[in-house]
């Protein structure tokens, strides 16, 4: 799965042709797989097998529409999460993730690689748990790290909301 097709598509409407198109090529009908929980305003279509899970935003919540009820416009692709083997009891994604991130790498690895984080999230030992960088090819990366061994166990790539 070349996962920069997908994160090419972030902020799209599920109602743009491109998105259908590319989520109907992984066997994903966005007209029928995607349910939005009433009061919600995510839903997710998660392939545990596949290390992957992609999150989908109403529209009242993703442009920051005040007076429209939740629930009520299409959904936008909002985000992807990359999973390493076992975390959350999904298996690890196989393919490239992207700005040269892997799996093996620690906090001092990407912090060499994309800067210095936007916002950062310790453990009460010291150890960092979660990294962010907000604007990296206009999106949102968030890493979770492992309080093992301190590799990535979690690649979140958002869209940020319009809101």
């Amino acid at each position: 799965m070349d996962i920069n097709l997908f994160i090419s598509q972030l902020g799209m409407s599920v109602l743009t042709p491109s998105v259908i198109t590319l989520f109907a090529g992984i066997s994903v009908d966005l007209s029928n797989d995607l349910n939005l929980p009433m009061d919600e305003f995510d839903c997710y279509v998660e392939q545990p097998d596949d290390g992957i899970c992609f999150v989908f935003t109403d529209e009242a919540m993703f442009l920051g529409k005040d007076k429209q009820v939740l629930g009520s416009g299409p959904l936008y692709f909002s985000g992807i999460f990359l999973y390493a083997e076992g975390k959350d009891n999904y298996s690890q994604f196989r393919g490239v993730i992207p700005f040269g991130i892997s799996f093996t790498d620690k906090h001092e690895e990407l912090v060499s690689l994309m800067g210095v984080p936007t916002w950062q999230r310790m453990r009460n030992d010291g150890s960092v748990a979660a990294d962010r960088w907000d604007n990296v090819a206009a999106n949102q990366i968030h890493i979770s790290y492992s309080a093992n061994d301190g590799q990535v166990v979690l690649v979140s790539l958002q869209k940020p909301n319009f809101a």
